[in-house]
């Protein structure tokens, strides 16, 4: 803690109707803030006061402002103080897409300090705010592995397994059905009703009653129902396999932990064993259909000893932001994290989710704007 000297303190004073003890903390982080500005609110006056610039190493007043400050501008200052005692202002430090870490991921920034160095002694680190968009998949090849899966349909050679693999995409649980839909009409296992209406004998819906996902089974009939007709090319055409001997319904094949968590369908194929009626298949677990419920805040500064991972700063979610509308987080109240004490040239700040996985945005554009001040 460094104490103004007699003559700085006497400048104050002037101002004053009272004794004013003024106490500095040390705020020496070079590349950040050389200097601390601090502004003293003269209570008598009540919406008068000064600019002071205060070097935070020598504790001398380099440059005093004359400079009315209405009180309601106070808190863009950042200050906290009472009658005896002003406290140096955080100061802000601003990440945002020119920091980005090209590592396709598009969720860690490094933040390079002017200079050589940045000294850390005693400071704490919030974050004030973060902005970005709302542009992270829950069908994703790299950060989740949870695009494939399988159908199973009935024919006349007994059964076809059709692979399928989603593209990596925001999706809900009419978007995965008409993938489905999709690979059943590219492979032939479709009819066409009178009407031209393509006819698949599964489908995928959400069940919001029971907060669950729903597979429907419908028999696959062994002749070709009046009125419909058969597909131009594929299993069920005339020159394909066709339609199987005995009516069948069709099967779901999980065969991937990830895309199963996706349905709330653990690893299996379903119905168990080949039916002739019709069935309903209901989540047996809770449904994940956006993997990511919340989003971790990690920077290598900080040094956080109630974490095993000892870089945690803070978290958030999406809040009402649906895919590619504006994030916008702001902490109702600062949480104060401690900083390793020493030397740095860079911060890094990357983000991830409540399961520990780095997050994978599509949009690069972000602000982030980071508090630093001394402890308390």
């Amino acid at each position: 803690m460094i104490r103004l000297n007699s003559e700085y303190v006497a400048i104050l004073k002037a101002n004053s109707k009272r004794d004013l003890q003024m106490v500095v903390k040390d705020f020496n982080i070079k590349g950040v803030d050389d200097r601390s500005i601090v502004y003293y609110y003269n209570k008598a006056t009540e919406r008068k006061g000064q600019m002071l610039l205060i070097d935070s190493v020598k504790g001398e007043i380099r440059y005093n402002f004359d400079k009315p400050i209405k009180a309601e501008d106070l808190n863009k200052y950042q200050l906290k103080f009472d009658d005896h005692h002003i406290v140096i202002m955080a100061s802000s430090l601003k990440i945002d897409s020119t920091n980005l870490v090209a590592d396709g991921y598009n969720s860690s920034w490094k933040y390079q300090f002017p200079g050589s160095a940045a000294g850390f002694r005693d400071v704490v680190c919030a974050i004030q705010s973060i902005s970005l968009f709302n542009s992270e998949y829950n069908i994703d090849s790299i950060q989740f592995q949870n695009t494939a899966f399988q159908v199973e349909v009935p024919t006349a050679a007994v059964t076809s397994t059709i692979s399928i693999t989603l593209p990596d995409g925001y999706y809900s649980y009419d978007d995965i059905n008409r993938s489905i839909q999709t690979a059943l009409a590219n492979a032939g296992a479709y009819l066409i009703d009178g009407s031209g209406n393509n006819v698949f004998y599964i489908k995928l819906t959400e069940n919001s009653v029971y907060y669950a996902a729903q597979v429907d089974f419908s028999p696959t009939p062994s002749s070709l129902p009046v009125g419909y007709t058969r597909p131009a090319t594929g299993l069920y055409s005339a020159g394909g396999t066709g339609l199987p001997t005995t009516t069948r319904v069709p099967r779901l094949i999980i065969n991937n932990t990830a895309f199963g968590a996706v349905l709330g369908l653990s690893v299996a194929t379903y119905p168990a064993v080949s039916a002739i009626v019709a069935s309903a298949q209901l989540s047996n677990t809770i449904p994940q259909i956006h993997p990511t419920s919340s989003y971790i805040v990690r920077c290598d500064l900080i040094k956080n000893e109630y974490v095993a991972s000892g870089d945690i700063l803070s978290a958030f979610d999406r809040g009402d932001a649906g895919i590619g509308q504006l994030i916008n987080y702001k902490p109702s109240q600062y949480a104060w994290m401690n900083c390793h004490n020493g030397s740095r040239s860079t911060i890094t700040i990357s983000i991830y989710n409540q399961n520990d996985q780095k997050v994978r945005f599509r949009d690069t554009s972000v602000s982030i704007m980071l508090l630093l001040r001394p402890k308390k």
